[in-house]
């Protein structure tokens, strides 16, 4: 059986690369010393490169995950278009910083979840993410009943599912129960 995420574990995979290891591994120590709550400051004046503006470390952010800082409006702004769009996975969320190059490194989700203002948005993200993790996988799915959450991941041998939240049954061949 199969133990994923939950809604408040990261996941992150490594390459094969040292220097992306030791990134990474840099990346995950910074994003440990802070809590969920607390952005990464700069400790000097920074230019947004989204908004081009001067900012202060008070009024400014560093991402855990490649250290570009951005005002933590325009941040906050290209997060919550994102996840209101309802595109919440790693390929979707990542660093806006274009210049000198393209950066693309996914947001960590304690960084995302900063950038959302309220508890409604941060549990629309988590569960929208959590549903995206299923419906990629090809043995998970979810309880057909509409508005049950239950998800579960398939056995070869067992055909019927028996869902221990709505407490219908149905066929996961032809999903009728």
């Amino acid at each position: 059986q199969r133990s994923g995420p939950t809604a408040n574990s990261t996941v992150i995979a490594l390459s094969d690369s040292d220097d992306e290891d030791a990134a990474a591994a840099a990346a995950i120590a910074a994003a440990a010393s802070f809590s969920a709550d607390e952005w990464r400051r700069p400790t000097a004046p920074i230019t947004c490169p989204i908004c081009f503006c001067e900012e202060e470390p008070e009024n400014a952010c560093v991402l855990a995950s490649c250290s570009h800082a951005f005002c933590v409006e325009c941040i906050s702004t290209f997060v919550q278009g994102k996840v209101t769009e309802g595109q919440v996975t790693p390929e979707d969320l990542k660093c806006p910083c274009i210049e000198p190059e393209r950066c693309g490194v996914s947001l960590v989700p304690s960084d995302v979840k900063r950038c959302l203002a309220s508890t409604h948005e941060r549990e629309r993200y988590e569960r929208l993410a959590f549903n995206r993790v299923v419906e990629a996988e090809d043995d998970m799915g979810t309880c057909p009943t509409a508005g049950c959450p239950f998800a579960f991941v398939w056995e070869a041998d067992n055909r019927k599912l028996e869902c221990p939240l709505c407490n219908k049954s149905f066929c996961l061949v032809c999903r009728r129960r």
